[in-house]
């Protein structure tokens, strides 16, 4: 993404560092939210909901030409991976196949 900016954009080194910025606290500040709120009420599906915010939220910011319309989606985007990101799917699958064993 930042290549991209720079490059395509002229973006100078404050402005792709705003980008990554937004990018890095959009999915670090929501993701232990999103994990209790997905620990809670048992909902399904945030992965594959994650995936596609996360590259919707990046395919668009390609397509805008305002700075702060594509900072506001590279957060969104962030927010994506925040929803993937929410808990390692490995020990849940360890646990359940421990348990069909007994």
């Amino acid at each position: 993404m930042v290549p991209y900016f720079a490059l395509d954009r002229g973006y100078d080194y404050v402005a792709v560092g705003g980008l990554a910025m937004a990018a890095t606290v959009g999915s670090a500040v929501p993701q232990p939210f999103v994990g209790l709120a997905v620990d809670r009420w048992r909902l399904g599906g945030t992965a594959a909901l994650g995936v596609a915010l996360a590259g919707v939220g990046l395919g668009a910011a390609g397509l805008v030409s305002s700075y702060a319309a594509v900072w506001l989606l590279v957060l969104l985007s962030g927010l994506g991976v925040a929803m993937f990101h929410r808990r390692p799917g490995g020990p849940r699958g360890r646990r359940r196949a421990a348990a069909r064993r007994r």
